[in-house]
């Protein structure tokens, strides 16, 4: 009697068990090493697709701090880099994200959160465009 009572404990533990442990592994997956120590050659980079919101964190001294919150391609993604162009008062920023190419990811759109520092001449009103691959957000901020 234990013995039978056992196995079908057995039978319905172990199922979940290895989807627990499936569940993990794909998420796992997705941790990146930051520290930017790895060659770029394993890494696939892209433009974030969407701005989806924008933070000023400071803005003193003729420089501002923005915290910016992004849809990535998958949430195996991470910050890579930020790419900023000036013309006068216009700020055009585009930010990168990457992931490992041999990365298995689970196919659903992510979310990327990163911080950018932006000086400028004079103080004064500056228009900053966030440029997505598919949207993007565009601000004015008066830089003291």
């Amino acid at each position: 009697m234990k013995y039978s009572l056992l196995k079908e404990k057995a039978l319905v533990l172990i199922p979940r068990i290895c989807f627990a442990f499936f569940i993990s592994m794909m998420f796992n997956a997705c941790i990146l090493d930051s520290n930017g120590s790895e060659n770029d050659d394993q890494f696939r980079t892209t433009k974030v697709f969407s701005i989806d919101s924008l933070t000023v964190l400071a803005n003193t001294n003729r420089t501002v701090s923005l915290r910016s919150h992004s849809t990535v391609p998958t949430p195996c993604y991470s910050f890579s880099h930020v790419d900023i162009d000036r013309e006068n008062r216009d700020i055009y920023i585009n930010i990168f994200a990457r992931a490992r190419k041999e990365t298995v990811c689970i196919q659903i759109l992510g979310q990327l959160e990163s911080e950018t520092e932006i000086q400028v001449d004079d103080p004064g009103s500056y228009n900053f465009h966030f440029l997505g691959e598919h949207s993007n957000l565009d601000t004015t901020i008066v830089v003291n």
